[in-house]
């Protein structure tokens, strides 16, 4: 049974990952809850890294195209990116 009774209007809504979950969800709230203020976080990365040293990226970023919400680029696994520290 799903509970539709919940309203996410005037809410603020973390999803963690952006890729096509996380970013089906993003639009989906966007949609259904347009005053929820909603946050994608996603590292947007892996370790590897290409011959230059720069770092690899998953892409997942396309996901959110025309996304109108907060895209946050950080590795929940990271204490330096949690604690914002570069």
């Amino acid at each position: 049974m799903i509970d539709n009774t919940i309203d996410f209007n005037n809410k603020t809504i973390l999803i963690t990952g952006g890729g096509f979950i996380g970013g089906s969800l993003a639009f989906y709230f966007q949609g259904k809850f347009p005053k929820s203020k909603i946050i994608v976080s996603d590292s947007f990365r892996n370790d590897e890294t290409f011959p230059n040293g720069n770092l690899k990226s998953f892409g997942h970023y396309k996901n959110l195209i025309r996304f109108l919400g907060y895209v946050i680029s950080r590795n929940i696994n990271s204490k330096k990116d949690l604690n914002g520290k570069y």
